[in-house]
């Protein structure tokens, strides 16, 4: 994982008056960042089956951000 990723998100989501990251609401840089970050991790994972729970624990817990998030990973694996 891409420790940058990970430094932009959080100095970002931790200064934002309109990203909460414990509720998972942000502004459209936040939500931004916060999939790139994501799919950055899930890329990451060595197996297919990691990768596809991280998504369907992501689906359920965040499904007004998934289809972002969705749409990025399957451009990432050429789908």
């Amino acid at each position: 994982m891409t420790a940058s990723l990970h430094d932009q998100y959080i100095s970002h989501a931790m200064a934002c008056p309109g990203c909460h990251a414990p509720t998972a609401r942000y502004c459209d840089q936040g939500k931004a960042l916060w999939v790139e970050y994501l799919v950055d991790y899930i890329m990451s994972q060595p197996d297919r089956a990691t990768r596809r729970a991280l998504m369907v624990t992501e689906k359920r817990q965040n499904p007004h951000l998934f289809p972002l998030l969705n749409e990025k990973v399957r451009a990432q694996l050429g789908e």
